[in-house]
């Protein structure tokens, strides 16, 4: 804002003008609006940016090579003669409109004697400043898409490094500083977070002992299933440059982290310079859910067993049963022989409860809530253990 003042104040003077304002548009399509403005109380823009665009578009297509002189009095003719005068200038890059400079001056004289003496002078201006405005909205962008990509690394589950050519850390988010340290991730300035993980920092040097922070291949924590031997050379040389293969993240405090580990080469700074990117994916909840579901696969194989040999067993038991009644009602009530009919029918009973208990073990059911008597369930449970 100072720097815009002082362009402004010192054209102003130079060229003999009264007043001046920088109008710009936030973004391509967008509505213009003051960015800067020097000895100009303005009370209606709104009105004044409508006017000076339709005056300006009207005149462009009769003259490109020098600035359009306009009276923009809102609410008045263009170009009535009365209201003040000003010179305007089109800011205009690769045919895309930016903004305008605008120079208020007294009287319709005042600004007309300036158009001709400072024509050149003006027309350099309007170039220069175009492309100062253009190159600092175009920082701007990389600025923000920067710091877009910086959020984006430090959302992802995804763990992401960086690797130079000797092996050192260029880049860490933050899924890869949990899963190499067993740290939460790093809380404070994302820009400071970048290069607090590992040595190879390029020349932004962080606070602290750089040398307690682990590195993914100086310090080996990072182990490949089909690798053997040094890993950088050979992710380095693979084909395409790309790899794809599980491994363990080895942490200082023991823990092993089994991940999916996956490279790729991308270019560095300086000619010829190429990076390893390094992405993890953690697999240990993708290994409780495969170890949950094997077992669930195991439950419901023993479920369908378990249904067939209920139906195999009791089948036979209910023969059982229906021949030691036929026993029962052939014998005389004072006959002995009838206690062991009486046993037979208690244990085909026994191993009928025993099925029916198997069944609801491995078998999910919902239960049945009732009063019960606290005295039968006593005995109930007297008589299941009474023959052990």
């Amino acid at each position: 804002d100072q720097v815009l003042r002082e362009l402004l104040s010192s054209l102003g003077d130079f060229v003999g003008s009264g007043g001046a304002a920088l109008i710009l548009r936030s973004a391509q399509g967008g509505s213009y609006s003051p960015r800067q403005t020097w000895q100009w109380d303005e009370s209606s823009w709104d009105k004044v940016l409508v006017d000076l665009q339709d005056q300006v578009n009207d005149a462009m297509a009769e003259s490109m090579m020098a600035p359009g002189v306009f009276n923009i009095s809102p609410g008045r003719p263009a170009m009535d003669g009365g209201g003040p005068r000003i010179i305007a200038l089109p800011l205009e890059h690769q045919e895309i409109r930016l903004g305008f400079l605008l120079l208020l001056f007294g009287t319709p004289e005042e600004r007309d004697n300036a158009s001709l003496k400072f024509l050149p002078f003006l027309q350099t201006i309007q170039v220069m400043l175009a492309e100062e405005i253009a190159s600092a909205q175009m920082l701007d962008r990389i600025r923000y898409i920067g710091k877009f990509n910086s959020r984006v690394l430090e959302t992802v589950n995804s763990s992401i490094w960086v690797i130079d050519e000797d092996g050192r850390t260029i880049f860490c988010n933050r899924a890869g500083q949990e899963i190499l340290t067993g740290q939460d991730g790093f809380s404070g300035n994302s820009e400071e977070f970048l290069f607090q993980i590992g040595r190879g920092r390029l020349e932004q040097k962080s606070s602290g002992d750089q040398e307690d922070l682990p590195e993914l291949f100086l310090d080996a924590r990072l182990q490949l299933n089909d690798v053997q031997g040094l890993l950088l050379p050979v992710l380095r040389n693979t084909p395409d440059g790309t790899f794809q293969g599980e491994g363990t993240v080895c942490r200082s405090d023991g823990h092993r982290i089994p991940v999916l580990t996956q490279t790729s080469m991308m270019a560095g700074r300086g000619r010829g310079v190429q990076w390893l990117v390094v992405v993890c994916e953690d697999l240990r909840d993708s290994r409780k859910l495969e170890v949950e579901r094997l077992r669930a696969d195991r439950l419901e194989g023993l479920v369908e067993m378990s249904a067939t040999l209920a139906h195999e067993i009791r089948n036979p038991l209910m023969g059982l049963s229906a021949q030691a009644e036929l026993l029962a009602d052939q014998l005389p009530k004072e006959d002995r022989r009838s206690r062991y009919i009486e046993v037979i029918t208690g244990e085909v009973d026994r191993i009928n409860e025993t099925i029916t208990r198997m069944l609801n073990f491995v078998r999910p059911y919902e239960p049945n809530r009732k009063l019960v008597s606290a005295i039968r369930l006593a005995l109930d449970s007297a008589d299941l253990v009474r023959p052990r």
